[in-house]
C-alpha cells in the first residue's frame, strides 16, 4: 500500500497522532514489485501446468447437471443436457470445430419430438420431471484430421450408454459433407423413435406400473408396437393413449400416435370395434394433432398417412415434405415417404428415399425392408427382393410376411412357403377368400396388385395355404 504522505517542514504536529512514516525512494520499493510480479507468475504457471495435466491439454468441461427423482407419471420427455466438446491444444480451428459440433447436434436433436436438448451452461436448473442425459465429447486436431468422439451418458447414476469415435479430414473438399454425415449419423441414433434415448428411457423406467400409464409410457408402448407389428401390443397402445387423451385433451404427441393405431385398426384388421369408423377418428387425432403442434415432423407424418390412406395424395404428399423440411434427420418420415412413393407407382424415386434412410438407421424396422422388396419386385430384381427379405426381422407386420413369402417362392422354398402361408391364412382367413381385398389395404396400388395378386391367391388357396404341411 502507499506510504502516508509526510508532513511538511514546520508544521504543527497533531496531538496524538503516530510518528511520520519516512518516504521510501522508488527505487527502494521497485524490487520488492518486481518479486510479488514473479511469485504470482510462478504461481499462475504451476496452476496452468496443473490443469494442463489434469485435462490433458483440454479446455475444462462444464460442470454437470446434478441428478434428480423422477416421478414416472410426470415424464413427457426426455431432456438431453449438451456439454461444451473438449478440445486438444491451443488451436483456434480446435475451438472452433469443437463449437460448430455441439451446436450442430444441439440443433439437431432439438428436432425430435421426444427429446428436450439444453445447451449447458454454469447452474443449469434440473427439471425433475425428466429422464436425463448428458452429451459429451472431444474434437482433436492433428496433422489435418480431427478425431471427433461422443458419449451419453445417465443422470441416473451415470452410466455410459453409448459412445461413437470417428476421423475427418478437415482439408479435403469432402471435409464439409463428412461433418454432415456424422451430425446426421449420430442425432439420429440418439433421438429417433427406435434410437438410444428412447430405448434407454423405456429400459429404465418401463418396469413401473405409473410409467407403463404415463404420456410417454403410452408412447414407449407404441414405439414397442413398431418394432413388430404385435396385435396385443397395438390394443395396449390404443387403450393407454385413449386414456392419457382423456386426462389431458392437449396431449398433442398422443393424438399423433393414435391416428397410426387407428390406421392399424382399419388397414391391417387389429383389434377392430364394431361399428367403430378408424379411419374418420384417425382423421380427427391427426388434424387435432396438427392444430396443437403445426410444426412437429410426427403431427404432420400423421396427417399425411391418414391422408394417404384416404386417398388423397395431393394433401399427403406436402404434409409429409413439410415434416421432413422440419426435421431432415428423421430417417422414419424420409422412409415413410419413400414406401408412400412406392404405392403411388414412382417405384425408383421411393426406392432410393428408403434407401437413403437406412443408410443411417442401424436396425431399421421391417417396413423398410418389406417396401424396398416391393419396389424391386416390381422393377423385376427378384435378386434384390431376396436379399432385402434376408435383412428383415421376422415379425407380425402383413406386408413384410407377405414379401418373405413371396421371397421363398422366388428361391423355390415350397416348405418354407407353405408353413408361412399357413400361419398367416390362419391369422388372415379372408386372405384366402378375397384376396385382393386384403391385398388392397396395404398395397393400394393397382400395378402392384396385378403383379401380386395371382401370385398370393395361387399360394393362399393351393395346398400351400392350407396346414397340410407333411
Amino acid at each position: 500500500p502507499p506510504s502516508p504522505p509526510a508532513i511538511p517542514a514546520g508544521a504543527a504536529a497533531v496531538p496524538g497522532a503516530p510518528p511520520p512514516t519516512p518516504a521510501t525512494p522508488a527505487s527502494a520499493s521497485r524490487p520488492r514489485w518486481i518479486a510479488l510480479a514473479l511469485a504470482c507468475a510462478l504461481a499462475l504457471a504451476a496452476g496452468v501446468a496443473a490443469l494442463v495435466v489434469a485435462t490433458g491439454g483440454r479446455a475444462p468441461r462444464e460442470p454437470e447437471p446434478p441428478v434428480v427423482a423422477i416421478d414416472p407419471r410426470e415424464v413427457r420427455d426426455a431432456e438431453v443436457f449438451v456439454l461444451a466438446f473438449e478440445h486438444a491444444g491451443p488451436h483456434l480451428e480446435a475451438s472452433a470445430g469443437a463449437r460448430r459440433i455441439a451446436d450442430r447436434l444441439v440443433e439437431a436433436l432439438s428436432r425430435f419430438d421426444d427429446v428436450r436438448v439444453r445447451r449447458i451452461v454454469r447452474d443449469a436448473p434440473a427439471t425433475p420431471d425428466t429422464p436425463g442425459f448428458v452429451l459429451s465429447g472431444t474434437y482433436d486436431l492433428r496433422f489435418g484430421e480431427a478425431v471427433v468422439s461422443a458419449r451419453l451418458e445417465s443422470r441416473a447414476g451415470g452410466e455410459v450408454i453409448w459412445t461413437r469415435r470417428v476421423s475427418l479430414a478437415t482439408s479435403s473438399l469432402a471435409a464439409a459433407a463428412a461433418e454432415d454425415s456424422l451430425v446426421r449419423d449420430w442425432s439420429t441414433v440418439l433421438g429417433e423413435p427406435g434410437g438410444v434415448i428412447q430405448a434407454q428411457v423405456s429400459r429404465a423406467l418401463g418396469a413401473t406400473p405409473s410409467f407403463q400409464d404415463s404420456p410417454y409410457g403410452c408412447i414407449a408402448i407404441v414405439y414397442a408396437y413398431w418394432r413388430d407389428f404385435n396385435p396385443v401390443e397395438h390394443a395396449r397402445a390404443r387403450e393407454c393413449l385413449s386414456r392419457g387423451i382423456a386426462r389431458e385433451p392437449d396431449f398433442a404427441h398422443g393424438h399423433a400416435l393414435k391416428a397410426y393405431i387407428l390406421l392399424d385398426e382399419y388397414r391391417l384388421g387389429y383389434n377392430r370395434r364394431p361399428g367403430a369408423a378408424p379411419l374418420d377418428e384417425a382423421l380427427a387425432s391427426a388434424l387435432q394433432a396438427v392444430l396443437l403442434t403445426p410444426d412437429r415432423p410426427r403431427a404432420l407424418q400423421a396427417l399425411c398417412s391418414v391422408h394417404f390412406t384416404r386417398g388423397d395424395r395431393s394433401a399427403a404428399e406436402p404434409a409429409c415434405r413439410r415434416g421432413i423440411a422440419v426435421n431432415p434427420y428423421d430417417n422414419d418420415l424420409r422412409a415413410d415417404l419413400g414406401v408412400k412413393t412406392i404405392l403411388w407407382g414412382d417405384f425408383e424415386r421411393g426406392l432410393a428415399l428408403v434407401d437413403e434412410a437406412t443408410r443411417f438407421n442401424p436396425v431399421p424396422p421391417n417396413w423398410y425392408h418389406a417396401f424396398g422388396a416391393v419396389a424391386a419386385f416390381m422393377l423385376g430384381n427378384q435378386a434384390e427382393v431376396i436379399v432385402r427379405m434376408r435383412r428383415a426381422p421376422v415379425d407380425g407386420y402383413l406386408p413384410g410376411r407377405l414379401m418373405r413369402i413371396v421371397a421363398e417362392d422366388l428361391q423355390g422354398n415350397t416348405l418354407a412357403v407353405r408353413e408361412q402361408m399357413a400361419s398367416l391364412v390362419s391369422a388372415q382367413p379372408e386372405l384366402a377368400r378375397t384376396p385382393r381385398a386384403v391385398l388392397r389395404l396395404v398395397f393400394p396400388n393397382e400395378a402392384i396388385l396385378d403383379r401380386l395378386t395371382p401370385l398370393i391367391e395361387r399360394l393362399a388357396t393351393s395346398d400351400a395355404g392350407r396346414r397340410q404341411v407333411p
